[in-house]
């Protein structure tokens, strides 16, 4: 026999080369019209520059392929061009996919009456071959069974294997013929993945870290984008982050950091999304956060308990002593014995500083609002342990009620200040109201004990920071006739000079007390002199600034 030539040999190596760029890239083995006439498989030209020509090709199945036939006489495929092979019998006796087949889709059928040996099975899975004019075999996929009648089997990934896990069933109803399929990748999406924040269960003045992952799961680079990150408060949204996100190649992926520095209490759904960018998807471009911060400790405390009551039900009554709107959802009340959580379906109990939310099983209550709750606990009524916790589990109150301390046969127990301790004996007694109860009102023995002036004084007063264990520190106590302040307290020398900072903007009740021990802002204790003490306290609801100022001597033992 005559040897091939190298120019014959290149050319045999080119032509099976670019036969290989042609794949098999849809099976609709299990139509959801008629059996004979509506299976069509489908193939694609993958090259990017070669049109293959399919006369003298087959398709079919192990045991039998049949020959490739054009419809109107084109066998050319073009670069890029997808071309539908359907049953003979289609055009005759069918036409389900007309609709859905684009105009520049290459139509073609086969010279047999069905794909391979009787067409494709639906209890079998069959191996789908294309066999090229060589004789080659270009492509060989067996599909899967356990589709939905109508739905065929796709190719993912178009320029990957025909192995398994490379294929999935059609999204679609009648598939995608001579359309890209509905699993393969968009050319161009970044998609954003879970997102964590720390910590997990977060408290009023910490700063919250987002760790946001940002995937590329398209076919080519990424477009330039931004992450940004507003807060979505009633219907207004308010911007609080924005930082770029990378050029990201095809399957990388990039974890971005945000912060959210000293955030409000409260249950806060945070929208993280990207924009600016090309994306052929914009279905995962964006997500949602519920951050739950906890309020500070006692923003509600329990101020009023009906825990026996012959004739109508009991109830709790809580009071917002903070600084913030409380939202109670999902905070959980509790006895000695039983639970229950406020649904996350209410939506209007939001309780405002200073005011009243009554708890309670029953809905036949004098006095608006109250949520009245399914399976409330039952109140005994010699002692019961009660404890408040919001959203996170956080405890805000407890209180071990007695008898002893007041209430009963319908008399309410009230708490005297809210600013006084939970368990306190002292703090709580009956109530004194001819109606019995004050539920969503003030306590009727509500007693204030804020001071009516401001004051600061110092003790020992000279103080010798020696080490000696004898005066060696001065506390500093002050009062302010207000519930809450922001508070700088500072000391100077005789010449004016700050040479110690003792609060710096730090939030404290109606009265308070610090130590110094004479060491200044330098680590360095002070010499022996006077020092002159300046107390400066602001209250935000009053906006009020009050000053006091007092002195102190430093002396030292001779």
């Amino acid at each position: 026999m005559r040897p091939l030539s190298v120019v014959t040999f290149i050319s045999m190596l080119m032509a099976t080369n670019t036969h290989a760029q042609v794949l098999l890239t849809e099976v609709m083995f299990d139509p959801a019209g008629n059996e004979n006439y509506d299976e069509f498989i489908e193939i694609y030209n993958a090259s990017e520059n070669d049109t293959i020509h399919l006369q003298g090709w087959q398709i079919g199945d192990q045991n039998e392929t049949d020959a490739l036939v054009s419809v109107d006489g084109n066998f050319s495929l073009r670069p890029g061009q997808y071309a539908v092979i359907l049953d003979a019998g289609y055009f005759a006796n069918s036409g389900l996919y007309d609709a859905l087949i684009p105009a520049e889709a290459l139509m073609l059928t086969i010279n047999d009456a069905a794909f391979g040996n009787g067409g494709l099975s639906n209890s079998t899975p069959e191996i789908i071959m294309l066999i090229s004019s060589a004789g080659d075999t270009v492509a060989r996929y067996q599909y899967s069974l356990g589709n939905i009648a109508g739905y065929s089997d796709e190719k993912i990934m178009l320029t990957t294997d025909d192995s398994l896990p490379n294929w999935g069933n059609s999204q679609n109803l009648h598939g995608t013929p001579g359309s890209r399929n509905s699993l393969a990748p968009p050319d161009i999406d970044l998609a954003l993945g879970f997102i964590r924040f720390s910590p997990p269960q977060p408290q009023t003045g910490q700063t919250i870290q987002f760790e946001v992952p940002v995937h590329n799961r398209g076919l080519f680079d990424s477009q330039q984008a931004r992450l940004k990150v507003e807060l979505e408060l009633s219907n207004e949204t308010t911007a609080l982050d924005s930082l770029a996100v990378p050029v990201l190649a095809p399957a990388d992926s990039i974890i971005l950091e945000l912060r959210w520095i000293n955030p409000p209490p409260g249950r806060h759904r945070l929208v993280f999304f990207l924009s600016g960018n090309v994306d052929d998807d914009s279905s995962n471009d964006s997500s949602f956060v519920m951050l739950p911060i906890s309020y500070p400790a006692q923003s509600l405390i329990i101020n009023e308990i009906l825990y026996d009551s012959p004739d109508e039900a009991e109830w709790i009554e809580l009071f917002n002593r903070g600084d913030f709107t409380v939202d109670v959802r999902g905070w959980r009340l509790s006895d000695a014995s039983n639970s229950i959580t406020i649904p996350e379906a209410v939506a209007r109990f939001m309780v405002p500083p200073g005011e009243f939310l009554v708890l309670s099983g029953k809905s036949e209550l004098p006095s608006a609002p109250h949520l009245t709750l399914a399976g409330f606990p039952s109140l005994n009524n010699t002692d019961d342990k009660l404890t408040l916790r919001d959203f996170n589990g956080a405890l805000q109150d407890s209180v071990h009620y007695f008898a002893e301390w007041g209430g009963g046969d319908g008399i309410s127990l009230e708490r005297i200040n809210p600013e006084l301790g939970s368990n306190e004996a002292s703090n709580w007694s009956g109530c004194v109201h001819p109606e019995r109860s004050t539920p969503n009102a003030v306590n009727s023995i509500f007693a204030p004990i804020v001071p009516t002036e401001t004051a600061i004084s110092v003790a020992p007063n000279p103080f010798s920071p020696d080490g000696d264990g004898h005066d060696d520190v001065a506390i500093i106590q002050f009062q302010l006739p207000v519930t809450t302040a922001t508070v700088h307290l500072k000391i100077f020398d005789m010449r004016g000079r700050l040479v110690r900072q003792v609060l710096n903007n730090a939030p404290t009740g109606a009265t308070h007390q610090v130590i110094w021990n004479g060491v200044g802002d330098n680590g360095e204790t002070q010499r022996m002199g006077i020092y002159v003490i300046l107390l400066q306290a602001v209250n935000d609801r009053q906006g009020v600034v009050r000053e006091a100022r007092t002195t102190v001597v430093l002396a030292k033992r001779l």
